[in-house]
């Protein structure tokens, strides 16, 4: 039997998201300088779409994953 190894995240992030506005791409870059710059450790970002009724909302979320892998 052999085994494969999995490089889990040292941080996952949890956000649910509800009518965020930009406050969402403030709270993304907030993320970033302080686990890529100051900890310099692994992570990843769940977004949840918590049944936002704003069609950008979904949109915001889906264009952050794509802009960055560690974002889902």
């Amino acid at each position: 039997m052999t085994s494969t190894q999995f490089d889990a995240p040292e941080y996952s992030i949890v956000v649910p998201v509800f009518r965020t506005g930009d406050g969402l791409l403030d709270l993304v870059a907030r993320i970033r300088t302080v686990f890529d710059r100051e900890m310099s450790t692994t992570w990843e970002l769940i977004l949840v779409d918590d049944r936002s009724p704003e069609p950008e909302t979904w949109e915001m979320c889906r264009q952050l994953a794509l802009d960055d892998p560690r974002v889902t």
